[in-house]
């Protein structure tokens, strides 16, 4: 595999580490599946917020690791 093609495969897997970090986000957000489909059964706006900030950690290294990981993949492809 040469070096540019080796530089794209990184890229992609740092956009799909980011994306899996957001989505994880709002489903711990959201609720598991489509979230609640009546309002009663939502969670309280305490409950979200202790979620979200729980889960917070998780998002941060998750994005953090995808934007480390496609800077990695940039410097690789456009290298000369």
């Amino acid at each position: 595999m040469n070096r540019r093609r080796w530089g794209t495969v990184l890229i992609a897997l740092g956009f799909a580490l980011i994306f899996w970090g957001v989505i994880y986000f709002l489903e711990v957000g959201n609720g598991p599946g489509w979230g609640p489909t009546r309002f009663a059964d939502r969670p309280g706006y305490d409950q979200v917020k202790v979620n979200l900030h729980s889960a917070m950690p998780g998002l941060v290294l998750r994005a953090l690791a995808g934007w480390l990981i496609l800077r990695a993949g940039w410097r690789i492809r456009n290298r000369d």
